[in-house]
């Protein structure tokens, strides 16, 4: 699980922060006019991180996946584990669980 969940943040923060800065520069004339304090800049891209996590999220836990099965096939951990005789559905229990 932790081999899974570390890239899985990684991946979402960076996705988030992608999202969050090109909406700044999109807006940022907008809020320069405005004077928006840093507090609710902050505010309000804290709401539109939750409005956007829906599409975010899917494809975070892709990438998340998919690169944490390369590692393990690369570091031969998948041939091990199905030498060892654990089945598919076992070892695809912690991806399915997030």
């Amino acid at each position: 699980m932790r081999e899974f969940l570390t890239p899985l943040f990684y991946i979402l923060a960076g996705f988030s922060m992608m999202t969050i800065v090109f909406d700044l520069f999109g807006h940022l004339s907008n809020v320069l006019e405005a004077k928006a304090s840093f507090m609710l800049v902050f505010r309000y891209y804290g709401c539109v991180f939750l409005k956007t996590l829906e599409y975010i999220l899917p494809a975070s836990l892709l990438f998340a996946t998919l690169y944490t099965q390369w590692r393990m096939a690369r570091n031969n951990e998948l041939t091990a584990m199905r030498a060892c005789g654990v089945g598919f559905f076992r070892i695809m229990v912690p991806y399915l669980a997030v």
